[in-house]
């Protein structure tokens, strides 16, 4: 049996009931610098400007990308997804709407400022690779 490839990830505040899509490409400050909510790199640099996730939670509920009742459960998690364009009736026209499918699994975790100090120290790094390494889901 195959395994799927997914190239397109999504970040999302998911709960016991749904996952909630961040759409963090329409927030004023990202948007000049046209980041794209599907690439794994730009939601990794959208994620680190908050220096944890409850920080990443007033954020998003400043900039109306959330409201309040949705940043109060959850947690927030990477998804890979595969993209797929479905045709929807949508002001009395048919319209192409993109709609991603999730993997099974999320990847772990989220990078945030305070992890920063892992990524500017070698030996942190190669920590953190050789913990890594001995799991399959991660190689």
């Amino acid at each position: 049996m195959t395994k799927d490839i997914y190239r397109s990830y999504l970040l999302v505040l998911e709960d016991e009931k749904e996952k909630i899509i961040i759409d963090f490409s329409k927030i004023e400050e990202f948007r000049h610098q046209k980041l794209n909510k599907y690439k794994l790199e730009h939601i990794d640099y959208f994620t680190r400007q908050a220096r944890s996730e409850d920080e990443l939670r007033i954020i998003l509920v400043r900039e109306k990308v959330i409201d309040i009742k949705q940043a109060e459960k959850g947690k927030f998690k990477i998804y890979p997804v595969k993209r797929e364009k479905i045709e929807k009736f949508i002001d009395g026209k048919f319209k192409k709407v993109e709609i991603p499918e999730f993997a099974d699994e999320s990847l772990e975790g989220i990078v945030i400022a305070k992890y920063d100090y892992l990524f500017e120290s070698d030996i942190a790094i190669i920590d953190l690779i050789e913990k890594k390494i001995k799991r399959y889901q991660f190689c």
